[in-house]
């Protein structure tokens, strides 16, 4: 079990670098986060299924079950974050650099250029 309390504390340090990162606005520390948390989650899976492996058909007391289930709310909390930034980027760009084929901001209904778009416009 300390195997598995490791990994449910690794995969908490890294949501909490990446709340920080987030917080702070710092691109490179979120990627970072990231990278760690998505290795962190990986290591963890897999000292499950060493666990069950073993024989173990329980590998997770409550305790650390309800950690995980926190993590799993923060992880939830940071996506919905994540999510909204994008899509106010998205909307800022949209007003920003319209897109060339005369459409407009409140042209062609259900036409939104993708963010991609609006930059290769933008740059050319």
């Amino acid at each position: 079990m300390q195997d598995l309390s490791r990994h449910v504390q690794d995969i908490e340090d890294c949501l909490q670098r990446l709340d920080e990162a987030l917080r702070g606005d710092q691109p490179l520390a979120i990627d970072a986060a990231s990278q760690g948390l998505h290795k962190a989650l990986a290591d963890a899976v897999v000292a499950v299924r060493h666990a069950r492996q073993a024989g173990q058909q329980e590998p997770l007391p409550d305790a650390l079950r309800r950690k995980l289930m926190l993590a799993q709310s923060r992880v939830a909390a940071l996506q919905t974050s994540v999510h909204r930034a994008g899509a106010s980027i998205e909307r800022t760009l949209g007003i920003l650099m319209p897109p060339a084929d005369g459409a407009g901001t409140y042209g062609a209904l259900g036409a939104k250029p993708s963010t991609a778009a609006a930059l290769n416009a933008a740059y050319r």
